[in-house]
């Protein structure tokens, strides 16, 4: 399966320009998939070697290192603008003896074979040109017997928002599709991809989490910037000007249809797969 950029071509060339506000769009959303996800990367050494790939801002990093204080971790993006985040995020906890970070393709990964003990591929799989060059490079690099924890979207998220803003700016449009995405959203998918990329013993898990910002006025922000990012040049500039005010009014006449409200935060549910994939050891298990 190979991805042509079309309809995730806006969400891939983002990440530099956007990634200053990755917390915000993301709602906390990424962060908290990858902190359900570390802990269940069990029977690790004490002291291993990881890959972050695809790492964004560097969530993954701060995660395994709570659960792997002695890790050694690599941390690599194909976006420099997120590697200089991660690259802050180190140097601010004082991490460089443990953390190295490098603008990196995923797809062709420049580590040996047989390099890590365990590898994260955070809600980045589905943006890959060819997703199974991809899962073959996370297999290739993994020890045997290591683990890689892959995840995507079980749904596009915040879609049902995006359909209620589209009615508004664009009234009798044919609602906004994401095909590609779509597709990620079977559970088939992702499995099927690392099965191709070289897996042969993956377990699927389901975990729900929330989008997070504080109010409404923040929210409408992070939602309209979400939407933004991913519609792209699908949208005129003046059609994208109008998406915020059409977001706080969606937001203000039908949030019981699609947000919740705690102590002044603004939330969303979406919901993620978690796969881990083994890769044999040498006994072939």
């Amino acid at each position: 399966m190979t991805n042509s950029k079309s309809d995730l071509s806006a969400l891939f060339d983002s990440f530099n320009s956007q990634a200053s506000t990755y917390e915000h769009r993301t709602g906390g959303s990424n962060r908290r998939v990858v902190a359900y996800a570390v802990p269940m990367l069990t029977g690790l050494p004490k002291s291993p070697t990881l890959l972050d790939n695809a790492c964004g801002p560097g969530y993954a990093t701060v995660e395994l290192l709570k659960a792997y204080p002695n890790a050694r971790i690599h941390a690599v993006d194909v976006a420099p603008e997120m590697i200089s985040i991660v690259d802050k995020v180190v140097a601010s906890n004082n991490w460089n003896d443990r953390v190295e970070t490098a603008v990196m393709n995923a797809m062709s990964l420049d580590f040996a074979d047989e390099t890590f003990d365990a590898s994260i591929t955070n809600l980045g799989i589905f943006f890959f040109p060819d997703p199974i060059m991809g899962a073959r490079e996370i297999y290739r690099t993994l020890k045997p017997g290591g683990k890689a924890v892959v995840t995507c979207w079980k749904e596009v998220p915040l879609l049902p928002i995006m359909h209620a803003i589209q009615a508004i700016v664009k009234p009798r449009s044919v609602p906004i599709a994401f095909p590609t995405l779509d597709q990620w959203t079977q559970k088939e998918t992702i499995e099927t991809t690392l099965r191709e990329g070289g897996f042969e013993t993956t377990k699927t898990y389901e975990k729900e989490v929330m989008w997070w910002n504080n109010g409404l006025d923040e929210a409408a922000k992070g939602f309209a910037d979400k939407f933004k990012s991913m519609i792209g040049d699908q949208w005129t500039e003046v059609e994208k000007g109008h998406i915020l005010n059409a977001t706080i009014q969606v937001l203000k006449e039908q949030g019981n249809e699609f947000i919740v409200e705690s102590e002044g935060m603004i939330g969303s549910q979406q919901v993620a797969w978690i796969v881990i994939a083994t890769k044999k050891d040498k006994t072939g298990l």
